[in-house]
């Protein structure tokens, strides 16, 4: 069954931890590592969408305003074009920056982009076949951050915080090793022969 909000989503990562009372990690430490994974798995297996956006004559464009693009694909330009044509780019920190044109102000860029995972308190828009892969990374960043919070500390078991990190690595080597299968198996947009889409996180 779909997990319906947030708390849902951060019961299943505790479950899977065997932390279900959260001795160890708080629910905001394992909301973080959620958000890691989403963003990760929004990369690999986000929705594709297209916005269009006006140009303003300068080579570098503030996205930080588009909260639902997580990952631009292509940026087309000019439109209608047959074969479509795409400007190579970089992004870096919100801010996207044309490389090898600059449009003049008054028309329009079209962004393709991966969309976001939203998980919040009134729902979530992960689909339910990827739900277990956001918590297996959620799972495994856990299981990272615990192995560098044990070192130096006095255990019981003197080997706990590497046996956390061997179980974190192991783990999100399996998270990784899906989300680059679920990257392979995806659509990319079509490019003009001889250019080059430049896929660069926001």
């Amino acid at each position: 069954m779909p997990f319906a909000n947030r708390s849902e989503f951060l019961e299943a990562v505790a479950r899977d931890l065997g932390d279900p009372d959260a001795a160890i990690w708080t629910a905001d430490e394992l909301s973080r590592h959620l958000d890691h994974a989403l963003a990760a798995l929004a990369d690999a297996a986000g929705a594709e969408a297209s916005q269009d956006i006006p140009t303003t004559g300068c080579d570098n464009y503030d996205l930080t305003a588009y909260s639902e693009i997580r990952t631009v694909l292509a940026v087309e330009w000019p439109l209608d074009q047959q074969p479509p044509a795409h400007l190579r780019f970089h992004v870096w920190a919100g801010e996207m920056r044309l490389l090898n044109a600059v449009p003049p102000a008054g028309q329009t860029l079209r962004l393709h982009y991966r969309k976001a995972f939203t998980v919040d308190d009134e729902g979530s828009n992960v689909p339910a076949n990827l739900e277990e892969v956001a918590v297996l990374g959620a799972r495994g960043y856990a299981l990272l951050q615990q192995a560098a919070r044990t070192i130096g500390t006095v255990n019981v078991d003197s080997w706990v915080s590497r046996r956390y990190e061997l179980q974190g690595e192991r783990t999100l080597e399996h998270f990784h090793k899906v989300l680059t299968a679920l990257s392979k198996a995806r659509e990319d947009p079509p490019s003009r022969p001889g250019q080059t889409n430049w896929y660069s996180a926001v």
